[in-house]
């Protein structure tokens, strides 16, 4: 298999799983350790496809970033104040979470086994989201601080490999109370500062060993997972609109007895 049909498909790996709430990071590691290493890929791969999937997310919402953007710049619009200031909250417990372990997640963390770990624990908390959403009821009010506060929480759990960041923060925006949409929506927006302070972060220290011929490889895993990243995105906010996330509870688990079952 060529290190081209590799980041194809890493790359699509990526975009799907980082919307639909089964773990980018933990099926990344899957591929990468059945099949093998390849030169140029790893976490600066990672990287490129993580910042593919948060410029996706800015294209999906772009309506909603626009608003961000007017509300900054004038200040006359209430709605997208609150939606600023909820995600600026929301993003504090991943940025300090990420400052304290994200080294140690990064380098010691990246295995089989702590997928397998991820899979069951980011299952648990979904199937624990789920029992409480049908027992309050919803609202489509902007998220307050200490709601988004909480979904912050939620998102930083998911730095770690199997949790997955979509399943975790949405999540815990049913655990505050918002329907599946308002919740799935600001999960996926949350996620882009984090996205893209980590892989700055990453580059930082990083950019002095890339290797330039590994360019087109970059390239072509940036828009494979930008493209199924948009897919992923209309398929999911469209299913949270009615569907409840057991079935992807199902496929975690199943995936996480196969791991401790054939390859750990």
């Amino acid at each position: 298999m060529s290190d081209y049909l590799v980041g194809i498909i890493l790359g699509a790996i990526q975009g799907l799983t980082e919307f639909i709430p089964v773990s980018s990071s933990g099926h990344l590691i899957l591929f990468e350790t059945l099949f093998g290493q390849r030169p140029g890929l790893g976490l600066n791969f990672d990287v490129a496809v993580h910042v593919a999937t948060a410029f996706a997310v800015l294209y999906f919402f772009r309506k909603e970033w626009k608003l961000l953007l007017d509300s900054f710049i004038s200040g006359g619009n209430p709605e997208g104040r609150k939606l600023l200031l909820a995600l600026i909250i929301g993003t504090i417990p991943a940025v300090v979470l990420g400052l304290l372990l994200g080294d140690v997640i990064e380098t010691q963390l990246r295995s089989l086994e702590s997928v397998a770990i991820g899979l069951v624990v980011g299952s648990i908390l979904i199937m624990a989201a789920e029992f409480l959403y049908k027992r309050r009821k919803q609202e489509d009010r902007p998220f307050t601080p200490l709601q988004a506060l909480v979904v912050g929480i939620f998102q930083s759990i998911a730095l770690f490999p199997g949790i997955s960041r979509s399943g975790a923060t949405i999540s815990g925006g049913l655990f505050v109370g918002k329907s599946r949409y308002e919740a799935t929506k600001f999960a996926f927006m949350l996620s882009t500062p984090v996205i893209f302070g980590a892989a700055g972060k990453q580059l930082w220290t990083t950019i002095p060993t890339f290797d330039p011929a590994t360019l087109p490889l970059f390239v072509i895993g940036f828009i494979s997972a930008f493209i199924s990243g948009l897919f992923a995105l209309s398929f999911i906010t469209a299913l949270m609109k009615h569907r409840t996330l057991y079935p992807f509870v199902i496929y975690r688990l199943l995936l996480a007895g196969a791991l401790i079952l054939f390859v750990i």
